[in-house]
């Protein structure tokens, strides 16, 4: 896979966050830990008490939950769209930090940016 390409079709007006440094995705390890409980996926009821201390809007987890999701791909086991696994809970961490920190100031992309989420397995 070929990041430069995928990064050279993201639309240059959409803001991006930097990709999470290593300290960033071991923090968000720990936290997804915490909220899943041991299984291997953490619950969108669970996730969302902890992306709103970041003060991040329903309508902010709304869009961050659905970029998630969508990034997956058409990999058939996949988890419901009601559960995030440990990646796609780390970027979603990530969003709603960028967020807060005015690292978006034109609000959340319109798509998972490159680098937060590793690629979406491909059918056969």
């Amino acid at each position: 896979f070929d990041d430069a390409g995928f990064e050279a079709s993201f639309p240059a007006a959409e803001a991006a966050p930097p990709p999470p440094t290593d300290a960033e995705r071991q923090a968000y390890g720990s936290v997804f830990e915490q909220a899943a409980c041991g299984r291997p996926t953490v619950r969108r009821a669970e996730a969302e008490p902890v992306l709103a201390k970041a003060q991040t809007s329903g309508e902010d987890v709304e869009r961050i939950w659905s970029l998630c999701v969508a990034a997956r791909g058409p990999s058939s086991d996949s988890p419901p769209p009601d559960e995030l696994t440990a990646a796609e809970f780390g970027a979603a961490l990530h969003l709603a930090a960028a967020l807060f920190r005015g690292l978006l100031p034109g609000g959340l992309p319109s798509r998972m940016p490159p680098g937060l989420l590793p690629p979406a397995p491909q059918e056969a």
